[in-house]
């Protein structure tokens, strides 16, 4: 026979936590169903306390991604509560579905944003992992179980000592149960969930999203990436100070990212690996990067050779390529110096020889190719436009500008151009956002 609280039949166990045992449960009265959690250990004032804060918690927050409660007995054993229940699968089962960036970052935009409620009625979660979102048929997100909640302007209901939240997720400050929990403690268990959802359900200690294992450019094959792991730089921090403040914060940076990724639809990044050396007439490219230089009055012609595109095949599409290159003139050269000429170019290879169609190409001036302002180590980017129709590899150049020019014909230079790497994307329209 099945258990009965109050008005509600016990109809499936949803497994035993910490504070207590949960069911999903079925109302005798009209047939509509909750989640039912029962306090274990009633006698223990810890937890008691919890377990009153937690309705408390459910109380004041006001948000359709938070379930309500539907019914309580907390005057005599058995202590429950009764809440909505949210079907669905949770943030776990999402992240190995394969799906596109562009879903799940949305789905992560609506968790920031129950989130910042949350943190606007200064309450902290303390518990945020995957099983604790909850995704519906219609991609609706939830936040469940409030069980180690945190009120800011309230006394501590931790016992001492007592670590909280999960292994994977908790804050460094909340590791040993002494650190006083803030909104960014959440934050920094939301950086985790981000990095586990658009990685497909990667998940590491303490912060190594920018080891090279969990380097989601690397995992992904997709330089748009970095803007995710420029943006958890300030989530996945051990110094709150260091982290967003609150979810509201880091919302608004998840936004810029989702608008990023609906304009530029694939990014990649070649770069010159340090084991190649590569020499074609006067131009090398040895660890790193290549460089050409003029001696006196040579006039030899000179080409770098840019990495081709083999895996992944990219789709038919627009894309942008975007040269990062810098010159730099020999002190000693005599005669005025200048700073030479280039042709940055893509080429398709379709027919089978390097360089049959020349699909893009523009022609880099001194004034181009001259340092930076904005940067002390002297690169530029120089981006062409181009249709690719998904036949044959791409060759990247960066080739000698062998246009005459009368007034520098008699000068004597010495100039070293060095060719860093080249960052492809596709794009969606002819001015994709930077």
């Amino acid at each position: 026979m099945a258990k009965v609280y109050g008005k509600w039949s016990v109809f499936q166990s949803l497994g035993e936590g910490g504070q207590g045992h949960t069911f999903i449960v079925r109302n005798v009265t009209d047939g509509s169903e909750g989640v039912l959690k029962r306090l274990k250990n009633a006698g223990s004032p810890e937890r008691l306390r919890r377990f009153h804060d937690e309705a408390e918690a459910a109380r004041m927050l006001d948000h359709p991604g938070i379930p309500r409660i539907l019914d309580m007995n907390l005057e005599k054993e058995p202590l429950y509560i009764v809440f909505e229940y949210r079907q669905g699968r949770n943030l776990k089962a999402l992240a190995n579905e394969n799906r596109g960036p562009l879903e799940l970052l949305k789905v992560l935009v609506d968790l920031h944003a129950i989130m910042s409620h949350v943190h606007a009625k200064g309450l902290c979660h303390r518990d945020l992992k995957p099983e604790h979102v909850i995704v519906g048929e219609d991609v609706s997100i939830s936040v469940i179980d409030f069980g180690l909640v945190y009120f800011h302007n309230g006394e501590r209901v931790t016992m001492v000592d007592e670590a909280v939240g999960s292994y994977f997720y908790v804050a460094p400050e909340l590791e040993d149960g002494k650190g006083i929990a803030s909104a960014a403690s959440d934050v920094y268990a939301l950086g985790k969930l981000v990095y586990f959802a658009l990685s497909g359900g990667r998940i590491f200690n303490r912060e190594k999203h920018r080891d090279e294992t969990y380097d989601l450019v690397r995992i992904r094959n997709d330089a748009r990436y970095e803007r995710i792991s420029s943006m958890l730089d300030k989530m996945i921090t051990a110094d709150p100070v260091k982290r967003f403040p609150t979810a509201n914060e880091a919302m608004h940076g998840l936004e810029d990212v989702m608008s990023y990724f609906a304009a530029v639809e694939w990014e990649r990044t070649f770069t010159i690996k340090k084991d190649e050396l590569v020499h074609h007439k006067d131009a090398w490219i040895p660890s790193g990067k290549g460089w050409y230089t003029n001696h006196g009055h040579q006039k030899e012609d000179w080409t770098i050779y840019g990495p081709y595109t083999v895996e992944p095949r990219m789709p038919i599409g627009l894309y942008e390529a975007i040269f990062v290159l810098r010159s730099r003139i020999d002190p000693n050269s005599v005669g005025q110096p200048v700073n030479g000429r280039a042709i940055i170019d893509a080429a398709s290879a379709a027919g089978g020889v390097s360089g049959t169609a020349i699909l893009a190409s523009r022609r880099l001036s001194p004034e181009d190719l001259s340092p930076s302002q904005s940067d002390p180590a002297g690169w530029r980017e120089h981006s062409i436009l181009f249709f690719y129709d998904g036949q044959g590899e791409i060759e990247f150049r960066v080739r000698k500008d062998t246009q005459k020019y009368a007034k520098e014909s008699v000068m004597v230079y010495d100039v070293t151009l060095e060719f860093l790497s080249v960052r492809v994307r596709r794009v969606s329209s002819l001015t994709p956002n930077a």
